[in-house]
């Protein structure tokens, strides 16, 4: 699962695990497969995140599968290491797309208010040291004076 808080709410996506459906693209992301992961094991390991895919095949029970073809043809075999796993670190594209669109908003959102935040400290910072009888120059007017 994906998240992250906005307005004290968490906004997330869930991954497909069983829910797949053939011809449903899907993506890769976040996950990490350690430093040297076995490609047998973990095909998904070799390619970018995040990454489409779609859904070619699936085979359901406990022994289940998807089969996914990337961008280049090649269909990947997605076995279960345990019910359930092959999408564990597979979204819905569409479900996805919205979930990191609302994220990177929030994210800039975050930014913008910290920059904001600090600006503000600036500032105060300014209005004290002027209160107490400092001078504050700029650059330029250091530089003009030959101070530096």
């Amino acid at each position: 699962m994906l998240e992250f808080w906005k307005d004290g709410k968490k906004v997330e996506v869930t991954a497909i695990y069983g829910k797949g459906r053939v011809g449903q693209v899907v993506i890769l992301d976040q996950v990490s497969y350690g430093d040297n992961p076995d490609l047998t094991k973990y095909p998904l390991a070799k390619y970018p995140q995040p990454y489409a895919f779609t859904i070619v095949e699936k085979v359901e029970g406990k022994d289940g599968y998807y089969v996914v073809l990337d961008d280049e043809d090649n269909r990947l075999v997605l076995r279960n290491e345990y019910p359930g796993a092959s999408g564990s670190y597979l979204y819905d594209a569409n479900e996805w797309i919205s979930w990191e669109r609302m994220y990177k908003q929030e994210k800039l959102a975050r930014k913008e208010r910290k920059i904001q935040q600090l600006e503000d400290h600036v500032a105060r910072l300014k209005d004290t040291l002027v209160n107490l009888g400092f001078l504050i120059v700029s650059e330029e007017v250091v530089k003009k004076l030959g101070i530096a």
